[in-house]
């Protein structure tokens, strides 16, 4: 499964890295946030929110990778 947050950074064309640049945070975190091992906190999930233009809600939710389902 893949969280919404990591689909929301492939889509920006982003590496881990230059999104945990961006947000000053570690890539470590941001590889936790995208294996749901950690929630970001919520001045990140702000950050995250305006840089991708979508809810913190939809940030949170969890989604299916449709390729898996077929």
């Amino acid at each position: 499964m893949k969280t919404n947050i990591e689909i929301e950074r492939i889509k920006n064309n982003l590496t881990q890295q230059e999104l945990a640049n961006i947000l000053g945070v570690s890539k470590q975190a941001v590889c936790e946030w995208e294996r749901n091992q950690r929630i970001p906190r919520i001045r990140t999930l702000r950050k995250l929110s305006k840089l991708f233009r979508k809810s913190i809600d939809y940030l949170l939710e969890q989604t299916v990778d449709k390729q898996k389902q077929s």
